[in-house]
């Protein structure tokens, strides 16, 4: 089924003048990391028998699929810009023997348990897949990765090119024990033209409030 998407008209779009503004004189992204407290989430998965992996994509799925900022799309061939009406991540699977990666994707929806089958299964998929990526990832993505082996501090990705990249680039890392509660970092990268540091702060506010949320649902 292909992505569906609407025309996001720049005349009356109240971002105009920023998105013209961090488009030619300062093209930049905004890049931020925060501590989140993982303790409940990580108890209730491993209680369940889920994978704390996949349920952190969930939370951050479901947030970004909430706002309008982090589904933007640059046409370039039409030269236009779209939001898609949802969007699903893009995300990495680690081939041990030779230490490289392969891209995947997994179909976004609300439902956690059919979430978390298919994301399974294209994992899988990836495992058995060499190369870059595996065919058929479409636009309609965000981009979300893991560290699994670093408690970082505040990793910085620099994206060159003329033409914008506007999806949402999203990294955790390795959650580590601080006293009685598992701390975890978890980087948000975006294209200023898109969104502001308020958007930003929403999105970790709303990522907490989705972890504690999701731990109580595997939890019942």
């Amino acid at each position: 089924m292909a992505a569906t998407y609407s025309l996001v008209d720049l005349e009356t779009w109240p971002r105009k003048e920023h998105w013209e503004h961090f488009s030619t004189a300062a093209k930049c992204f905004i890049s931020t990391t925060k501590k989140m407290d993982v303790t409940a989430l990580h108890a209730a998965t491993h209680a369940s028998g889920e994978r704390f992996y996949v349920a952190v994509l969930y939370v951050v799925s479901s947030v970004i699929n909430r706002h309008r900022e982090f589904k933007l799309s640059w046409q370039t061939k039409e030269r236009r810009l779209i939001v898609w009406d949802e969007v699903s991540p893009s995300h990495l699977v680690f081939h041990k023997d030779d230490e490289t990666f392969t891209c995947v994707w997994s179909r976004w929806t609300a439902d956690f348990a059919a979430f978390s089958r298919g994301c399974r299964e294209d994992m899988a998929k990836g495992l058995r897949h060499r190369g870059y990526r595996v065919p058929g990832i479409p636009e309609n993505v965000f981009s979300a990765s893991c560290l699994p082996w670093l408690g970082y501090g505040a990793p910085h990705l620099t994206l060159n090119g003329d033409e914008p990249y506007l999806a949402p680039i999203v990294t955790w890392g390795k959650a580590e024990r601080i006293g009685k509660r598992l701390q975890m970092p978890l980087s948000f990268e975006i294209r200023h033209g898109a969104a502001d540091g308020f958007h930003i702060a929403r999105f970790y506010e709303e990522v907490a409030q989705e972890m504690e949320a999701l731990a109580a649902h595997l939890r019942a």
